[in-house]
């Protein structure tokens, strides 16, 4: 069988925690749950307990709650490392809450009501969005292919404010019904999805997921990546590209990691071939994780500066020092795009 590893570093988006809203009613069915992510190579999940007015969970509850169940893992030797967080509905009677309880740095799952965007008013998902981006916060959308009210227009704003989307695993098999499994496939076939979380519940989904592990598209061939973001003042360097599928589109100088090279090895290389150019690298800015219709892409991205002015570009038709006042005059693929914000804040120090 497959693993789910293949296309899932970790998931992101579970319900596994006991009794503590609709997936894993008690201690017994939180064991079996944590026993199959383990058997299908998962070692590390992101509990995302609900936060809505039925489930008022908060990050108290929820922490203590991943806590115990860590223990009685440790202590039956099951090798899952929990990180508490929650699911946030946006619906006035829990949104915002008190605390936040990111995963991963700053990602905060989020999701809408399922079936009548009415009971979230006053509250505007674009604009709420937004205001945890500006927080600091990187907001994932969970499952956009099950709200069935919304639009391809509505999509569009949620990734424009700054969303990230989450596909749940079953939702191209019509495991959530046929209008979710063609959503799913149209924001498939746009590659408009960032994650893909199993979103279990319990021993139903994950029988179910059993069933269809060897026929995800989305388990798909990995390549892992550098990239190089020269720096040089307030400035940083762009290229565009000249080839393929992604012609004209702009992204960081870098390529691919060889056999038996360190990736800071394989940048220097990289710069090198592309550039004509060498370059010091100062540390690892970040490593995106982000899936491609054909393959998922793991980049390892490095601030980095040059050691003399002299470069050629050998590969690219182009290429552009920006300012943080420029970076979105260009047309960036969609993986160097995650950088952006990122890269303003190290501009500004």
């Amino acid at each position: 069988m497959t693993k789910v590893t293949d296309s899932l570093a970790y998931d992101c988006h579970c319900h596994i925690l006991p009794g503590i809203d609709d997936g894993a009613a008690d201690l017994a069915e939180s064991l079996d749950l944590c026993r199959w992510f383990v058997a299908h190579g998962i070692t590390e999940v992101v509990c995302t307990s609900h936060s809505t007015r039925r489930y008022p969970n908060t990050a108290e509850t929820v922490e203590a709650a991943a806590a115990a169940l860590q223990a009685e893992l440790d202590k039956r030797g099951i090798a899952l490392h929990l990180i508490p967080s929650l699911e946030y509905r946006f619906v006035p009677q829990t949104w915002p809450p008190k605390r936040l309880l990111p995963w991963k740095g700053n990602h905060i799952l989020v999701e809408l009501s399922l079936k009548n965007p009415e009971k979230m008013a006053p509250l505007d998902p674009e604009e709420e969005i937004r205001r945890l981006v500006r927080e600091g916060y990187q907001p994932v959308l969970a499952h956009p292919e099950r709200y069935l009210w919304s639009t391809p227009g509505d999509y569009d704003r949620w990734l424009a404010a700054g969303a990230l989307f989450q596909r749940n695993l079953g939702s191209l098999e019509g495991f959530y019904g046929s209008p979710a499994q063609e959503r799913a496939r149209y924001l498939q076939q746009k590659g408009l999805y960032s994650f893909l979380g199993s979103d279990l519940h319990n021993r139903h989904y994950a029988e179910f997921f059993d069933t269809i592990l060897d026929l995800e598209p989305d388990i798909l061939p990995r390549k892992q990546v550098v990239a190089a973001i020269i720096r040089k003042g307030d400035r940083i360097f762009a290229t565009q590209r000249g080839y393929g599928e992604w012609k004209d589109w702009w992204e960081f100088p870098g390529g691919k990691i060889e056999a038996g090279e360190t990736p800071e090895a394989a940048l220097v290389r990289e710069i090198r071939e592309e550039l004509s150019a060498e370059i010091s690298i100062d540390r690892l800015l970040h490593t995106v994780e982000w899936d491609y219709p054909t393959f998922h892409l793991t980049m390892n991205c490095y601030l980095c500066a040059l050691k003399s002015e002299a470069l050629h570009l050998n590969e690219h038709e182009a290429a552009r020092w920006l300012d943080k006042t420029a970076i979105h005059s260009v047309k960036w693929l969609p993986a160097d795009e995650q950088l952006l914000p990122l890269i303003i804040e190290s501009l500004a120090n």
